[in-house]
């Protein structure tokens, strides 16, 4: 689909036409319960598609012609224009470079191994570039505490991604 600044002034002329019922829709979908997701509402509502746009949400059925497709909604939600915007990250990204990601943004990791016999809880530290191979820094909120810590290798569990 291409953005509404490409719209020539006879594809803006018809989807007003439509949207006021002046010409028919190529697609009508009837009786549905409209989410909107903008503020949250959820009401009864009809959309009304000029080509590939929305040209009408609402109640009024004045656009249906002759040779408008319909198609019955009813006991459906419908989000007219939603993009759904969720992702599979293993689909588009190794593990370690979602990690490279997500540990700058206030990820709260477990680490075991770090010579103490009991788990223990921190913050990553790292922002942005900051954050290379396998190596993180962790906060610790007292210096003498940190320096005395200093570098181990641990197993990291991620326990709050942000």
């Amino acid at each position: 689909m291409s953005g509404l600044g490409s719209m020539t002034v006879a594809q803006r002329r018809r989807l007003t036409a439509v949207a006021r019922g002046a010409a028919p829709a190529d697609l009508y979908v009837r009786g549905g319960t409209l989410l909107n997701v903008y503020t949250g509402e959820i009401y009864p509502a009809n959309v009304a598609i000029a080509g590939e746009r929305i040209a009408y949400v609402g109640l009024r059925d004045d656009m249906v012609g002759p040779r408008t497709t319909t198609l019955d909604a009813g006991g459906r939600i419908i989000t007219p224009g939603y993009i759904d915007p969720h992702v599979h990250p293993a689909h588009v990204v190794t593990p370690s470079g979602l990690a490279r990601h997500l540990l700058p943004l206030g990820t709260t990791i477990r680490v075991a191994g770090l010579t103490s016999r009991r788990l223990q809880t921190f913050k990553v530290a790292d922002t942005g570039a900051e954050v290379k191979g396998n190596e993180i820094d962790i906060f610790i909120g007292d210096c003498a505490r940190a320096k005395r810590f200093g570098r181990r290798p641990g197993q990291v569990r991620v326990l709050r991604a942000p």
